[in-house]
């Protein structure tokens, strides 16, 4: 019940700073159109910071009850993103107050607060003994290339917005304000690029944790995983955007929308995700075959069988198998 009000009040809180930055430019004239922008803008501002402390703290109520682990459901996952999202929705519009940035970014926020409270499930991930700074690690390095790839998703929208309205000399939609091209750009490539480089950490991470779980457990994560599949294809991507750029030795606009297409691929990709076996999501390694199960078994009773024998017998046993 505290959780469900908890998600109630920052969700209403980020609504009312979205449908308050709209304020900004419904006027009759230029006086009306200051007093309405600064007080749409304090309204704005100051419901989204009072959704962030909720949300804030409601992730912390979560970590208090779960200490044992970075992420531990599903859908503290998508809240965790959404209050990075809303982290920085809050720094742009304090370093620029002109732009609308909360029309731009809260709709993600609660999309993904929508998804992780009705699409995602609230069970605790199952708790494992191997490498846990490898795990936390792991999912710290995708949280990041999530939360980076929205951002410059949306960096790459207000890009190419803006250069529709340059191109055809209009006005953008509902007169918003945007900021200019080289900004937008330069925070789509960025984002970008660290969110691969994040990729890449979290790639290597669970490559070095498949080989720690196997021998302890026997379970194997499969390589064919839609996630792994996703994060092998963005690093790829990632390759022939920078032998695109090379060659042609100037900034192009699949560089732009590199972030906008690989965070769409990965918000379908998740939302598709309960429909596919994937042992990141539902955290279940793949269990041995049937046949791999019994010579596991068959060779766990013959240790047991063996441990018992007299040295000299275990000797000469050992020297008969050689």
């Amino acid at each position: 019940m505290l959780s469900g009000v908890g998600i109630i009040c920052f969700a209403a809180s980020y609504t009312v700073a979205f449908l308050s930055g709209f304020s900004r430019f419904f006027h009759a004239n230029a006086f009306c159109n200051r007093l309405l922008g600064v007080a749409g803008g304090l309204i704005s501002f100051g419901f989204l910071l009072a959704g962030f402390l909720a949300h804030t703290l409601f992730l912390l109520c979560k970590r208090a009850v779960f200490s044992q682990r970075f992420v531990e459901s599903e859908q503290v996952f998508f809240f965790l993103i959404a209050w990075g999202i809303v982290a920085v929705c809050l720094h742009l519009m304090s370093r620029r107050p002109g732009i609308p940035f909360e029309l731009y970014l809260l709709p993600l926020a609660l999309l993904l607060i929508g998804i992780g409270t009705y699409g995602a499930s609230p069970v605790p991930f199952p708790s494992h003994a191997a490498a846990p700074l490898l795990r936390m690690l792991h999912v710290v390095a995708f949280l990041l290339c999530v939360l980076l790839l929205a951002i410059g998703s949306v960096a790459a929208m207000m890009y190419f917005e803006q250069a529709d309205c340059l191109k055809r000399k209009r006005k953008p939609f509902f007169g918003l304000r945007l900021p200019s091209l080289e900004w937008s750009r330069s925070l789509a490539v960025s984002t970008f690029f660290w969110s691969l480089c994040s990729l890449f950490l979290g790639v290597v991470c669970g490559s070095i944790l498949t080989v720690e779980i196997r021998p302890s457990d026997g379970a194997r994560f499969p390589y064919g995983d839609p996630l792994v599949l996703w994060a092998l294809a963005m690093l790829l991507l990632w390759g022939l955007s920078t032998i695109r750029r090379f060659a042609l030795d100037r900034p192009s606009k699949s560089e732009v929308a590199a972030p906008l297409f690989a965070f769409g691929l990965l918000l379908l990709l998740l939302l598709v995700s309960p429909f596919f076996k994937t042992a990141h999501w539902n955290n279940e390694p793949v269990l041995p075959s049937h046949g791999e199960h019994s010579r596991a078994a068959a060779s766990t009773d013959d240790r047991l069988l063996f441990r018992s024998l007299p040295p000299a017998v275990e000797n000469r046993r050992q020297e008969g198998i050689r």
